[in-house]
């Protein structure tokens, strides 16, 4: 068969090539159309590749990018700081990032990135003598977008709107470019930031003017890109890409471990509680018992995992969300009073015990409790033991109608057989123990035996009829709970206390004073009471032994004379108040002074009608008047704060003067240790150490 042959016409076959031509070059320019999917193809294409990526949430719903020219300061100038989410690019030079939370260090060499989480701390150091330049790209809340940090900004983007959902994956992608090279980057469906790092750069987006962009310069362009080499030398970029949403990564199995931590009756040991088995019988005194600090485990870094629930009230102490693994349990801090323990599983194996209680292991893995898929949930009990070798002795008496406690006399008071009620209670359980049964042969004697060392209150629950108070010598009284602190510790394992209960007093006294105010000169040492004329008594007040002040409102007033009437038997303080300037200092003959202008004064049954003359010593005119003569003028000594009537204020063995004179070492001569290092100021001075330095003491 003939073969026809025929020549196309030149126009045809040049249009014809052109068209091939173009076919040939489409692939190159082609946009990648494709968006990312989770389970997709790289954002990188060709001989671009991804040099750093991370998954994390979008900081806020509307989001721009931002890039920042920083330096790496050398590593003995770096500082800490908190990043936002981004990466961090080595430019030209090697950096050192050091992670101080985790310990994490990544070097990245010129070139190099590093994906950085939102919030982290990091320091950013050269790896040379002197500092170097890197670049921070950044996904940041709109608003931050111009925010450099101190820095210089190279490109601060437009607000855009954050895909919505759990986690997105990042990545920074990086090809270098001949000229008329091309790479391809796909549409995400947000704006894709571009740095150029060397050379030049033309970014196409589709159907749209190419972008040229010089090295350090950088911006954000939406759809499928295509980026370009530009220009006679290599060209090298960066373009960071929010990818698809990661779904919630599968869950590892976890458990959980719950202790209850129980304390026993004082006196039970465990050596006793295993000679008789660890029966639930010999344990029924054991009640829950908070531990403070709570009970820990121990992770695999050595560091203490303290329970995410807890009920201390109940001693119960839970930890969860625990990952299948072997977790030791750290030595419990025991409270007071408490010396051994003992942890059992729930199955009844003994996994730890104190040193010194004379118990060993029985469990397979002695001292580590193993959360596992045969056993996910954990229940151990740890049991506590006191040495209960503590006694209170308490010694109640009844005292006579009329006494108080500041006339109370312990000879004319008598065993207290019945009537009275007390419970003590422990301050670190909440607990209330009953005393002891009462011994006939010992009337008035409450006794408890068997305590735990450590803190109790002693509560007054019921009064003997005819009785309305009551005072305990040898303990202190806490007003907020209205009972008696009691401490046990090992060197005074035992207390006794004298209870005194006291009659209701009868409203029977009086107070009356007589104020007179003395002329200027006249000192405690020259008085003379009839050279003092009468003077206003209205400024004068009275405090009770409750503290309740009695003004002269409350009393009977009559010029320089006020008597305060229907008092109970006690004692008082009589204060002068609203004293003139030319008044500072007042005596009461016969009164005992307890301060600058305060003096006591008792009422009691044998003298109800207490009555006191009280003389006003003027100051202004007479600044040379030394009354205590310590060589201190009383006014300078009351401006100073001391007494004018004490020439040792504080009791430490120096005078006022002593204390504040120019040529000796001067001390608060209203502190008897002014360094406070419990060597008193006088004491000091005598044995030739500072009183104001606390490392210099005898």
């Amino acid at each position: 068969m003939a073969t026809i042959r025929f020549r196309l016409p030149a126009s045809i076959r040049a249009a014809l090539l052109a068209l091939l031509a173009m076919s040939i070059a489409v692939p190159a320019m082609a946009f990648a159309l494709q968006r990312l999917t989770a389970d997709g193809p790289s954002p990188a294409s060709g001989h671009a590749s991804v040099i750093a990526q991370g998954v994390a949430p979008m900081p806020a719903p509307q989001v721009a990018w931002r890039v920042v020219l920083d330096t790496a300061e050398t590593p003995g100038e770096a500082q800490a700081e908190q990043r936002a989410l981004g990466f961090a690019v080595a430019d030209r030079s090697a950096i050192a990032i050091y992670d101080p939370t985790t310990g994490a260090q990544t070097r990245l060499a010129a070139g190099e990135a590093a994906f950085v989480p939102s919030g982290v701390s990091e320091y950013r150091s050269a790896l040379g003598a002197t500092p170097v330049g890197y670049y921070r790209i950044a996904l940041v809340p709109a608003e931050q977008a111009t925010d450099a940090g101190g820095d210089r900004m190279v490109f601060a983007g437009t607000t855009f709107t954050a895909p919505v959902g759990r986690a997105f994956d990042l990545d920074l992608v990086r090809d270098v470019l001949d000229a008329g090279d091309e790479t391809s980057l796909p549409d995400t469906g947000t704006p894709t930031l571009i740095l150029a790092t060397a050379g030049t750069v033309e970014v196409q987006e589709r159907n749209g003017v190419p972008t040229r962009l010089a090295a350090g310069q950088a911006s954000a362009f939406s759809g499928p890109l295509v980026v370009s080499g530009s220009g006679p030398r290599v060209s090298s970029f960066v373009a960071a890409v929010i990818g698809p949403e990661m779904p919630e990564p599968p869950a590892p199995p976890t458990g959980s471990i719950s202790m209850q931590v129980l304390a026993c009756q004082p006196g039970l040991t465990p050596i006793a509680a295993a000679n008789a088995g660890w029966t639930a019988q010999v344990l029924q005194s054991c009640a829950a018992r908070p531990l403070d600090p709570p009970p820990a485990l121990m992770l695999a870094n050595g560091q203490p995992l303290s329970p995410d629930v807890a009920d201390p009230s109940s001693g119960a102490y839970r930890w969860t969300g625990l990952l299948f693994s072997p977790f030791p349990v750290a030595e419990p801090t025991l409270p007071k009073g408490y010396e051994e323990w003992v942890l059992f599983d729930d199955a009844g194996q003994i996994v730890a015990a104190s040193a010194d209680s004379g118990i060993s292991a029985t469990s397979a893995n002695p001292g580590v409790l193993t959360v596992g898929a045969a056993q996910p949930d954990v229940r151990t009990t740890l049991f506590l033991f006191a040495p209960g070798d503590g006694e209170l002795t308490v010694n109640a008496f009844g005292c006579p109608a009329g006494m108080t406690a500041q006339t109370l006399d312990p000879s004319r008071c008598d065993p207290l057989e019945s009537g009275l009620g007390l419970e003590l209670i422990d301050v670190a359980t909440g607990a209330g123990q009953q005393p002891a049964a009462a011994d006939a042969a010992k009337p008035g004697v409450i006794a408890w035996d068997n305590l735990a060392l450590g803190d109790y209150l002693l509560n007054l629950t019921a009064l003997p009829e005819g009785y309305d108070l009551a005072i305990v010598g040898g303990a202190d009284y806490d007003s907020a709970s209205g009972m008696w602190q009691i401490h046990l510790e090992e060197n005074a394992k035992s207390a006794a206390l004298n209870l005194f209960a006291l009659r209701p007093a009868t409203e029977i006294g009086s107070i009356g004073v007589r104020v007179f105010d003395c002329p200027p000169g006249m000192t405690a040492d020259t008085l003379v009471g009839d050279a003092c004329p009468a003077a206003d008594a209205s400024g004068l007040s009275l405090i009770d032994s409750t503290g309740a002040v009695h003004d002269a409102g409350s009393g009977s007033l009559q010029g320089n004379q006020i008597v305060w009437s229907n008092l109970a038997p006690g004692p008082y303080v009589l204060q002068t108040g609203g004293v003139g300037s030319a008044y500072g200092n007042a005596i009461v003959p016969g009164a005992s002074r307890i301060a600058p202008g305060q003096f006591a004064i008792f009422v009691t049954e044998d003298k109800p009608e207490a009555s006191a003359t009280m003389y006003r010593l003027a100051s202004e005119n007479s600044p040379q008047v030394d009354s205590d003569g310590d060589g201190l003028p009383d006014a300078q000594e009351t401006a100073m704060g001391t007494d004018p009537y004490n020439p040792d204020t504080d009791g430490d063995g120096r005078t006022d003067a002593d204390e504040i004179a120019q040529r000796r070492v001067r001390t608060d001569p209203l502190n008897p240790d002014t360094d406070g290092d419990g060597f008193g100021d006088g004491q000091e001075i005598a044995m030739g150490t500072d009183p104001t330095d606390a490392n210099s003491h005898p």
